[in-house]
């Protein structure tokens, strides 16, 4: 079989991203592309874990591409009908490269694998960051915000109540 090798020219206004571990590739990136480390992924949790939250799960797809993290909020789980619980959760996500912009969202889905956390991932749910210059300063913004949104869960509990108490009518 063929034995492909690669010159890489350097190609103006971009870089290779790569994992100092490995050297595996992540892909190229423009120049002004801002890396946000596993290590500060992490650690923008601290304040919350502070409050009272605790992690739930950390974990990585795609060969470390795409970093997750998902707190329990100290917010008791909430029953909505017999057997039907709630509970809430806090999600992080970064991906290295152009994957994944850095993230956070309120959530109630609990993320194990790429499956839940693809559910977890709903358009339009986030708080989320592009990898520039400002991606430090913004990841402090979105913790700000976080801690605005995510009373929302209280106020999600007495939705899915309501919508439990219409009832289906399965006879039409």
């Amino acid at each position: 079989s063929p034995v492909f090798n690669w010159d890489v020219e350097a190609i103006s206004g971009y870089k290779e991203l790569t994992r100092t571990d490995n050297a595996e590739s992540f892909g190229i990136v423009r120049q002004t592309y801002t890396t946000f480390q596993n290590q500060e992924f992490v650690k923008w949790f601290a304040p919350f874990l502070e409050e009272g939250c605790s992690f739930e799960a950390l974990g990585s797809l795609r060969g470390g591409r795409r970093i997750w993290g998902l707190l329990k909020l100290p917010t008791d789980n909430a029953e909505i009908g017999s057997g039907d619980v709630v509970a809430p959760y806090l999600l992080g996500a970064v991906g290295h490269g152009y994957e994944l912009k850095l993230s956070y969202r309120p959530t109630g889905v609990r993320v194990v694998c790429a499956n839940t956390l693809a559910m977890a991932m709903t358009p339009g749910t986030a708080l989320s960051a592009r990898h520039t210059k400002n991606i430090h300063k913004n990841a402090e913004a979105i913790r700000d915000c976080i801690n605005i949104s995510l009373n929302r869960f209280e106020a999600s509990v007495d939705e899915y109540r309501r919508m439990k108490a219409v009832g289906i009518d399965t006879a039409g």
